[in-house]
């Protein structure tokens, strides 16, 4: 059996949910039997636990096939964590009473970050984009404002004027 453990989510963030993916893929030429699957990686202390168990059996799994189990976890706080291999159990095909043991793909190191960092990078910062448009229209209506003054004065002076010579020149 070739076994892998992979995270599917690609940002890892404090209180939001991390998909995991067990993937078990029998490469032989004889059923796999009573196969479990188990990891003491994600301790209670940690993370809890969603959806899915830790723990799962299978029956059998037949030459050249695979089967997946997901577990979906949230982790209680941010920092480090080294998210180490599953172990898996099962006897080589029907006839055998002894089990085999292995062990799944290391995830390794990962970093899990707060969710206010998480926000600040990803959110659509909808204060500060309104902030920005208002101080914005500050700096641009202010002078539209002393333009249109000045442009509705002038106006006025040379509709006066032009007033004036049409009375003059009757």
């Amino acid at each position: 059996l070739l076994v892998s453990k992979t995270i599917l989510n690609e940002y890892l963030v404090a209180g939001k949910e991390i998909t995991v993916k067990y993937s078990i893929f029998n490469v032989g030429e004889s059923a796999a039997m009573e196969v479990s699957l188990h990891d003491d990686g994600f301790q209670k202390s940690s993370y809890d636990i969603v959806s899915g168990s830790t723990k799962a059996e299978w029956e059998r799994i037949a030459p050249e096939t695979n089967v997946s189990h997901i577990v979906v976890v949230v982790p209680l706080t941010a920092g480090s964590y080294n998210l180490s291999y599953a172990q898996v159990a099962y006897k080589a095909n029907a006839e055998t009473n002894d089990f085999q043991h292995g062990y799944t793909s290391q995830v390794g190191e990962i970093y899990v970050a707060q969710r206010r960092d998480f926000d600040r990078l990803f959110s659509l910062h909808l204060a500060d984009w309104l902030i920005f448009c208002a101080m914005t229209m500050t700096t641009l209506a202010i002078p539209y404002s002393l333009y249109n003054q000045s442009r509705k004065k002038y106006e006025q002076q040379d509709l006066a004027a032009a007033a004036q010579k049409k009375a003059k020149s009757l």
